[in-house]
C-alpha cells in the first residue's frame, strides 16, 4: 500500500485581490516589520498539529518547514523547534 513518509509546510497567503502573494513579498514584510519569529512559530505549530492528526497508523514522517535566516536569529528559535 501507499505510506507518507514526508510533507513540507508551505505558507500561501492572498491579497486584498484574492490572488496569491508570492512567498518573497510578504516573508519580507515579516522580516522588515519584526514579525518573522511569530509567523515562524505560528507555521511550525500549525504544520506539526496537522502532520500529527493524520490518521495512523503510519510510519515516522519527515515534516520540512522553511526558514528565514532572520528565524534563526531569534533567541527563541532553537527551543521552539
Amino acid at each position: 500500500g501507499t505510506r507518507l513518509v514526508g510533507a513540507e509546510a508551505l505558507l500561501r497567503i492572498r491579497g486584498d485581490d484574492g490572488a496569491l502573494l508570492s512567498p518573497a513579498a510578504f516573508v519580507e514584510a515579516a522580516e522588515s516589520n519584526g514579525l518573522i519569529g511569530r509567523l515562524g512559530f505560528a507555521v511550525l505549530r500549525a504544520a506539526c498539529t496537522e502532520i500529527t492528526a493524520l490518521p495512523g497508523p503510519h510510519a515516522p514522517i519527515e515534516l520540512f518547514v522553511n526558514v528565514s535566516p532572520r528565524e534563526v536569529a531569534v533567541p527563541e528559535f532553537a527551543d521552539e523547534v
